[in-house]
């Protein structure tokens, strides 16, 4: 009923607006003027605004019906963007081919004029679009694929990284983690592969360990505790065996001994939280090792006997 009351009060307010062009020309018929059209300016200009009206309505009607199915499906959100943007373009076109015919448009002549460049111009025109098209289409392709929406975090096949901020139809916005903004054309995105890193459930921690050569009999016990302190500081620890959950002595390097830390989590590799959870992994290792085992990480490089020796 407030939609009803709202539609009818809107297309009152139109009504007195077209009733106040029309004293206006009676006004003007009264002082004298008279020029060509005038007595059609006012049923001209009760059309172009009642036009303008519906499609306005029918547009919100439109965006009202995509958010409803979207709530439903809130995975079909890129699909959804697209359908949307679409039924933009056919209000748009349908309004403006009402409105010429509303303002008496001959386009005859136009049309005749375009096709009299022949097939100079055409060849000329394609050139000239080649790069236009391929943009389009590409934004198109990566609206409908649903590879990524507006704020998901993004790495790209290049290099580029940050947060989306707009997919357009010619090119994407990506802010980058320094609030610089970068423009890209969607042809050129289009043929990278692409790392949402939004839509990742789980993280990685994973960190390299230096010890010296001293401490390698202390190890299988370092190993062990920094397990027990991570798992009793991170809830999110996944340690069922889906994910690798482990810490081991990988190699002899001149100078120490390489221990590899690899734990995942159950949190999403961005957020406060993953960084949270990161110092918390951090905090257990410093706790099994220092704490625990009264052992030194080695920071620096110490040639060994017969190593490194000049």
């Amino acid at each position: 009923m407030f939609q009803i009351a709202d539609h009818i009060s809107q297309a009152a307010r139109l009504a007195i607006v077209v009733y106040a062009v029309d004293c206006c020309v009676v006004v003007l018929h009264t002082v004298g003027f008279s020029f060509s059209n005038l007595n059609q300016l006012s049923k001209g200009f009760a059309k172009i605004l009642y036009v303008v009206w519906i499609a306005q309505r029918v547009s919100v009607f439109k965006r009202h019906l995509v958010a409803e199915a979207v709530s439903r499906r809130p995975d079909q959100l890129g699909r959804a963007k697209i359908i949307d943007k679409l039924l933009d373009g056919v209000i748009f076109i349908c309004t403006g081919l009402c409105l010429l015919d509303v303002l008496d448009v001959q386009m005859g002549i136009g049309i005749s004029g375009v096709f009299a460049f022949g097939s100079a111009g055409t060849l000329i025109i394609g050139l000239a679009t080649q790069n236009v098209a391929t943009m389009f289409v590409n934004g198109l392709a990566l609206t409908t694929s649903d590879r990524f929406m507006e704020g998901d975090m993004v790495v790209l096949g290049d290099g580029t990284s940050g947060i989306v901020q707009k997919v357009g139809w010619m090119q994407t916005t990506i802010r980058h983690y320094d609030e610089l903004i970068a423009v890209i054309p969607n042809s050129e995105i289009g043929m990278q592969r692409v790392k949402n890193i939004s839509r990742v459930k789980k993280c990685r921690v994973l960190q390299t360990l230096r010890f010296k050569y001293e401490d390698a009999e202390k190890l299988p016990k370092i190993s062990e505790d920094i397990l027990e302190e991570i798992k009793n500081d991170c809830p999110e620890a996944i340690t069922d065996g889906s994910s690798p959950w482990r810490v081991v002595w990988t190699d002899y390097k001149e100078d120490y001994l390489s221990v590899r830390v690899d734990t995942h989590f159950n949190l999403p590799p961005v957020g406060p939280a993953y960084w949270e959870n990161r110092q918390k992994v951090l905090h257990a290792i410093n706790r099994a090792v220092v704490k625990k085992n009264n052992v030194q990480f080695v920071t620096t490089f110490y040639p060994q006997s017969g190593m490194n020796a000049k």
